[in-house]
């Protein structure tokens, strides 16, 4: 069997194992993408929607993560205990020919990274202060969205 694209531009589809994806060189969606496998005489088409993020932001709850008083951090003896807050990445999807779906949140898709963290740490969605400093919370691996804590 092999399978085929009408929309190499929007997904690929490995022609050996009829396996469909969207990767970094993909820069659009569309309202119809068909994906063709063929086997002998035997073919079959499955027309697909593809949207893709046209806009994105990253959000931070609280973009100050105060000292609280009598407060002791967690796993550190001793050391002393800051805010946390909530981080929440939403994009907009659209494609050629389809409307734009705004505002998804989609913040379990993705994973995030502190630029000091000594000064702010990320587990998950949530980034908590560590000590009086400035650090920048971005997409992990290199996105460029941020949000300054």
């Amino acid at each position: 069997y092999a399978c085929a694209s009408d929309a190499a531009d929007v997904l690929s589809v490995n022609p050996a194992s009829c396996v469909v994806s969207v990767s970094a060189t993909h820069t659009q969606g569309a309202a119809r993408a068909v994906v063709t496998a063929a086997s002998g005489a035997i073919n079959a088409s499955v027309p697909l929607r593809v949207w893709f993020p046209v806009a994105a932001g990253l959000f931070v709850s609280d973009d100050q993560l105060d000292l609280v008083d009598n407060l002791q951090r967690a796993g550190a003896c001793g050391a002393p205990g800051y805010q946390t807050a909530d981080l929440v990445l939403s994009a907009d999807f659209g494609g050629v020919g389809l409307a734009t779906a705004a505002d998804v949140v989609v913040t379990d898709l993705a994973s995030f990274a502190s630029s000091d963290p000594a000064v702010a740490a990320v587990a998950g969605s949530v980034v908590t202060g560590a000590a009086a400093g400035t650090a920048m919370v971005t997409l992990a691996g290199g996105a460029s969205l941020a949000a300054s804590v």
